[in-house]
């Protein structure tokens, strides 16, 4: 096995790991946005007065919820920053390796090596 190929197997391994990564976070985010909605709605039925101050009222309420649904839309968006990094990284490489080949194949072509 040569090294470019074992390069190209590491960062396969890491983009998998960064894939799981990716799909924990939107799983997490999508739990976080569940519980900051369903309570934000709690929250405005049980407020009183005009529309806007029981939204305001609500947001109040639910700001702990809301506050962790933003960090996890935050850490989704990393993670997916991560993911599209490890795709370029393993894009460059196979592009890398090709070229190896072919430059390889093109020494021993006209060389006569093989």
């Amino acid at each position: 096995m040569s090294i470019e190929s074992t390069n190209v197997e590491k960062v396969i391994a890491e983009l998998y790991s960064r894939e799981e990564a990716y799909k924990t976070a939107c799983e997490k985010l999508a739990d976080a946005e569940y519980a900051y909605k369903t309570d934000l709605a709690v929250k405005f039925n049980e407020a009183e007065g005009t529309v806007d101050n029981r939204k305001n009222s609500a947001l109040v309420a639910c700001k702990a919820k809301y506050g962790a649904y933003l960090k996890a839309e935050a850490v989704k968006d990393y993670t997916k920053e991560m993911l599209k990094d490890a795709q370029q990284v393993l894009s460059a490489r196979q592009s890398l390796l090709s070229a190896s080949v072919r430059s390889d194949n093109a020494y021993a072509n006209t060389t006569g090596v093989r």
